[in-house]
């Protein structure tokens, strides 16, 4: 639908922009495609990162640290083996708090 330059200014924003909090409105009314561009540049290859990328990411960032997480909501044991490998121990007192329905999860998480 001709997003293709606001898709490219929303896209520079959210990766060329300050290191500081940045909100990016897209305003206009009823109709116009706000929620279509925005799902566009969510989906748009410059902006996602691979899982990999994002892993690797969170775990340097946290690494040397002391840290509380909150994950909400872990629906399986192999959902959760995945996910404390992101988180390092370098023995600093860090925390990391899970909610889950499923008691086996909240036994083999702690």
């Amino acid at each position: 639908m001709g997003f293709e330059e606001d898709l490219k200014q929303v896209r520079d924003q959210l990766c060329n922009g300050s290191s500081g909090l940045q909100i990016i409105p897209i305003v206009g009314m009823g109709g116009m495609g706000k929620t279509t561009l925005a799902k566009n540049v969510y989906d748009d290859s410059y902006v996602v990162e691979s899982d990999e990328k994002l892993a690797d990411r969170l775990y340097k960032s946290l690494k040397g640290r002391r840290y509380v997480i909150v994950i909400d909501d872990i629906w399986s044991i192999t959902a959760w083996d995945n996910m404390k490998l992101l988180f390092p121990n370098d023995n600093f007192g860090s925390r990391i708090i899970v909610t889950t329905r499923i008691t086996d999860v909240a036994d083999h998480a702690s």
